[in-house]
């Protein structure tokens, strides 16, 4: 028999905002999906902008910082998280600066494109960023990328050891395609 005693453990996802755009889904999806015996999700987002809200799940604590990226930090505290999960690259770029100040936390970011993808459409502040995921996605203790195309791009791109990352192919919500599958016919 388990122990019903047992401290579930505390995930935190962080989106910039709710667009509607793959990245959020995915992320939602995952976190909507997470076992509630074994972990206590919370969700912060720096704005609210975007259809998303409507996807999470109600049960979920929902924390908004109204733009504020400046209370990430102040709000990652008082969730004290045993997990941080984050996705796309400006994000996962401002939560993995704030690793040195958790260091008893897991950090997990999700990469859903290329680098080089970026890097092409930013020519101006690419080599920035060429550092930032050379440091930054060095501290991760997980990356997780949906195909092996994206970490071959950080081994080709920027010649990184990708050690710390991982295939994760997107998650599908079976019963919400049915559920519209229902409404079609």
């Amino acid at each position: 028999m388990k122990n019903q005693n047992k401290t579930k453990t505390r995930i935190v996802f962080v989106l910039p905002a709710l667009t509607a755009g793959g990245a959020e889904r995915v992320l939602i999806t995952l976190m909507n999906g997470l076992d509630r015996t074994r972990f206590d999700p919370a969700f912060i987002t720096i704005s609210d902008e975007g259809p998303m809200q409507d996807l999470i799940d109600p049960q979920i604590p929902f924390h908004n910082l109204r733009g504020n990226r400046a209370k990430l930090y102040l709000k990652l505290k008082e969730l004290k998280p045993n997990i941080i999960v984050s996705t796309m690259a400006p994000m996962n770029f401002m939560v993995l600066l704030l690793k040195p100040l958790f260091p008893k936390t897991r950090f997990i970011v999700r990469e859903a494109i290329t680098p080089d993808f970026i890097l092409q459409r930013h020519p101006l502040i690419a080599p920035l960023l060429k550092i930032a995921y050379r440091v930054l996605y060095k501290r991760a203790d997980l990356v997780i990328s949906p195909a092996q195309i994206i970490i071959d791009g950080f081994k080709s791109d920027l010649n990184m050891a990708c050690e710390n990352h991982v295939v994760l192919r997107n998650p599908v919500d079976i019963e919400k395609i049915r559920a519209s599958e229902d409404e079609v016919f």
